[in-house]
């Protein structure tokens, strides 16, 4: 199979305010739309696949808000964003079934510069909640779905949380060691 034509679009529109030089505050918003023609000999999940292609379309819409702030010494960063997702033509290996989806997220982090800014540390929190507006549930626990495809509309997925740690020490001007540790956690009542 292959994709031809493929065109993507994408509109982006960004900005901050500086409440001070310790804060500011930093939004952005982006639209991007994709339109493939997908060619090859067809899909098993899709009956509706024809040899002459299917338009596969894709558009996405994002809102992200971030305020960050100097505080004794420590960078705060704390936000969320706002993503929809719509395919009115189906998702790959599911061509004709219309899927919406929104997910949002929240996000914290805190970040220490010591040593005159020689070492720093940090660490953050996220949170994602997805919600299927409406498409295939393919939440199957990795078992093929079943025939025909289930349908599932207005169904919040189990949030998803994020936590990382990590370290940066700048040994020589040219060289610095970088470590990460970091961990996630969903439970499986989305199966």
């Amino acid at each position: 199979w292959e994709m031809r034509p493929s065109r993507t679009d994408m509109l982006v529109a960004a900005g901050n305010l500086a409440w001070s030089r310790r804060q500011t505050t930093l939004f952005a918003v982006s639209y991007n739309q994709s339109n493939q023609k997908l060619n090859g000999a067809g899909s098993l999940a899709n009956l509706n696949f024809e040899d002459g292609g299917h338009l596969n379309e894709n558009r996405t819409t994002h809102i992200n808000v971030r305020h960050v702030a100097d505080i004794s010494g420590f960078r705060l960063s704390a936000g969320g964003d706002l993503m929809r997702w719509h395919t009115p033509t189906g998702q790959n290996s599911y061509e004709g079934i219309e899927r919406r989806e929104r997910i949002t997220g929240l996000f914290t982090q805190v970040e220490r510069s010591m040593l005159r800014n020689r070492v720093a540390l940090d660490a953050s929190v996220r949170r994602d909640q997805v919600r299927i507006l409406n498409g295939v549930d393919y939440f199957t626990g990795g078992a093929q779905p079943p025939q025909p495809l289930p349908l599932v509309t207005n169904r919040s997925l189990a949030p998803a949380v994020f936590f990382t740690a990590g370290a940066n020490a700048q040994l020589t001007p040219w060289l610095s060691l970088l470590g990460r540790v970091g961990r996630n956690r969903q439970s499986d009542s989305n199966i």
